[in-house]
C-alpha cells in the first residue's frame, strides 16, 4: 500500500525542516523591512515602497529561468534546501505590505512615550511595535506556513534528484502518478497533506480572526 511505499514521517520531516527555517527567514526580515517603512523617514522611501510593491505583480515564471541559473550555475544549490529556503531570509512583499500596514495603524504617542523613557528603535519595534502586532505577525506566518507546507514547483525543480530531501507535498504527488489514481490513495494523500494544516490553522484561529477586525473596515 501506499503506506509502506511511501516514507511519510520522514518527509514530514523534511517538510517541517522547510517550514521552521523559512519561518525563521521571513519573519525577522519582513518585519523589520515593514517598521523602516512605517516609522523612519527613507529618503525615497515612497518610491522604494512602490517599486517594492511593483514586484508582487510580476509573475513567477519571469523569474523562474533566471533564478534557476543563480542557484543552479553560479551557486551549486541544485539538489540542496538552500533554494527554498535562502529567498525567504529577504522578506516577502506582500507580507512586508500587510505589516507596514498594521504597524501604521499603531499609535505614534507609543513611540513617543518610549523615547522620552530611552528606548531606541530596536526597543520600540520588540517592547511595542511587535507586542501591538501580534495578530498580523501570526497571519503572516500562517500564510508562509501554508505556503511552504504545500509548495510543490520549486521543490520538483531543485530537489527531484534528491529523494532524502524531497518535500510531503511533492513525494505524495509523485506517489500518487506512480501508484495510481485509485481512491484509497487520493483519500490517503489528501489525508496526509490537509491533516497538520488543518490543525495548526484550528489553534491559531483566534489570533487570526482577530487581525481580520483588528486591519478591517474598523481601521
Amino acid at each position: 500500500g501506499l503506506w509502506q511505499a511511501v516514507d511519510y514521517p520522514h518527509l514530514f520531516k523534511n517538510t517541517m525542516i522547510l517550514v521552521v527555517l523559512s519561518e525563521i527567514g521571513i519573519l525577522p526580515s519582513s518585519i523589520a523591512v515593514a517598521y523602516g517603512f512605517s516609522r523612519f523617514r527613507i529618503p525615497g522611501g515612497r518610491f522604494l515602497f512602490f517599486l517594492l510593491i511593483a514586484t508582487i505583480v510580476i509573475p513567477d515564471s519571469i523569474t523562474l529561468v533566471p533564478s534557476f541559473v543563480v542557484f543552479t550555475r553560479l551557486l551549486p544549490w541544485n539538489g540542496t534546501y538552500f533554494p527554498l529556503i535562502v529567498p525567504a531570509f529577504f522578506g516577502s512583499a506582500i507580507y512586508i505590505f500587510l505589516l507596514r500596514q498594521n504597524f501604521r495603524s499603531i499609535p505614534r504617542d507609543l513611540d513617543e512615550a518610549a523615547m522620552l523613557d530611552g528606548a531606541g528603535p530596536m526597543r520600540i519595534l520588540i517592547s511595542i511595535m511587535i507586542p501591538q502586532a501580534v495578530p498580523a505577525i501570526v497571519t503572516v506566518a500562517l500564510l508562509q506556513f501554508f505556503n511552504t507546507w504545500n509548495e510543490l514547483r520549486m521543490s520538483s525543480l531543485y530537489l527531484g534528484t534528491r529523494p532524502d530531501l524531497q518535500t510531503l507535498s511533492f513525494s505524495t504527488q509523485s506517489s500518487v502518478f506512480s501508484y495510481g489514481f485509485t481512491p484509497e490513495v487520493l483519500q490517503t494523500s489528501a489525508v496526509m497533506l490537509l491533516a497538520i494544516p488543518m490543525v495548526v490553522l484550528f489553534l491559531s484561529q483566534r489570533f487570526f480572526m482577530q487581525d481580520m477586525v483588528v486591519t478591517g473596515m474598523e481601521k
